[in-house]
């Protein structure tokens, strides 16, 4: 970075979305942005890595307190001479904590490279966010008055949180019992219903800045966890140059959405044609596949923001070929979903693959390996 190193430096939370805070903490590291991270206790597995050293406060509880984070920008600025303080937007969690305290935030210094609440919610919101790419001309699931009497079709939340304020996810249901199981968990009205899309997944990644200049890239899902879950392996694609992706830019820009964002797309096996399936407008947890080949998405909110130079990483010279996180499987007893992929695909470009591993590099080895154990 050739401007001043302590004109401003980068902070978020850990705990929540551990495979973004790690992107966001190996691109600090490589072109020698100041970082600091909150854990959230003692078993973070921020602990497990080369980070630790960023660690600036361990929490008290998994919620944030408004009072202790302002405290928080203020010693971080005394501590470090910062004129301001860049908050990245690791997780949804995070990003509604901040939107909903965004006036005293920014008042003790804080930035938040985030739209304002309204239309954040309206692009993070999967009901309200597919009103509006219809109301654009982009297609989207059926949607279903109430749950069909036929199996798959997937149940969305309405909004972001239930009355208790957990958040909400959907559901993938496949037969009666998924049903029965969803039912007997969750507030069935807090739902709606949209038809399953068979197809090849893939994701729009794109920074759209406060001008309206577009750094973008896309990948397509090989490996996900079951129903709907995180994803395992992924590799490029070249969706972001097509006049469907440009449709999207087109909307957000319509809107005047600025940041980060994915939305995910499915190329319908029945129709062939490209459909909407949600939008996460954060840091998203395969970010590092970006990073690995010098898209960067990152220098541009940093320049957005600060209008400085974030010099490349020379060291990148495109050689991921995927993301993979290998933790992703250890973790999960239930099947895999692969996406116009197969185990003998799997197999046959294990080799490849395998050196692509998202933790398995020294800054993170001992993370790596906990996960195998798991």
């Amino acid at each position: 970075m050739k401007n001043n190193i302590n004109y401003f430096g980068v902070f978020t939370i850990s705990g929540f979305n551990i495979r973004a805070v790690i992107a966001i903490s190996r691109y600090c590291f490589l072109r020698n942005i100041p970082l600091h991270l909150a854990t959230i206790n003692k078993k973070d597995k921020i602990y497990l890595t080369k980070y630790i050293e960023n660690v600036f406060i361990e929490r008290t509880s998994p919620s944030l307190d408004v009072t202790e984070f302002l405290q928080w920008i203020s010693n971080l600025r005394k501590k470090y001479g910062y004129k301001k303080v860049l908050i990245a937007p690791s997780s949804e969690f995070f990003n509604r904590f901040l939107l909903a305290n965004r006036d005293v935030i920014e008042v003790a210094g804080g930035v938040i490279p985030l739209v304002n609440k309204s239309l954040y919610e309206r692009i993070s919101d999967k009901h309200s966010f597919a009103d509006l790419c219809i109301n654009h001309g982009i297609l989207v699931p059926a949607e279903f008055a109430k749950p069909p009497s036929e199996f798959p079709f997937v149940a969305k939340p309405l909004n972001y949180s239930s009355i208790n304020d957990r958040q909400l996810k959907p559901y993938l249901l496949y037969n009666e019992k998924n049903w029965l199981e969803f039912s007997k968990a969750e507030e069935v009205s807090d739902f709606y219903y949209q038809e399953y899309i068979y197809g090849h997944s893939i994701y729009l990644l794109m920074y759209i800045s406060r001008n309206g200049t577009v750094t973008k890239y896309s990948q397509e899902n090989l490996i996900q966890q079951a129903c709907g879950g995180s994803i395992i392996l992924a590799k490029g694609h070249d969706f972001h140059e097509s006049d469907e992706a440009e449709k999207y830019i087109a909307m957000l820009r319509d809107v005047k959405y600025f940041g980060l964002i994915m939305i995910e797309v499915r190329f319908c096996q029945k129709t062939n044609r490209y459909i909407m399936i949600e939008a996460n407008p954060r840091v998203w947890g395969p970010m590092q596949f970006l990073i690995d080949n010098n898209i960067d998405l990152f220098g541009e909110l940093f320049r957005d923001f600060f209008n400085i130079n974030i010099e490349s990483d020379n060291s990148v010279e495109n050689v991921y070929d995927y993301y993979f996180w290998s933790g992703g499987m250890s973790s999960i007893n239930s099947p895999f979903a692969f996406h116009n992929f197969s185990q003998n695909d799997f197999i046959n470009n294990f080799k490849n693959i395998v050196f692509c591993d998202v933790f398995c590099r020294d800054d993170t080895i001992k993370l790596y390996k906990q996960e195998l154990k798991s």
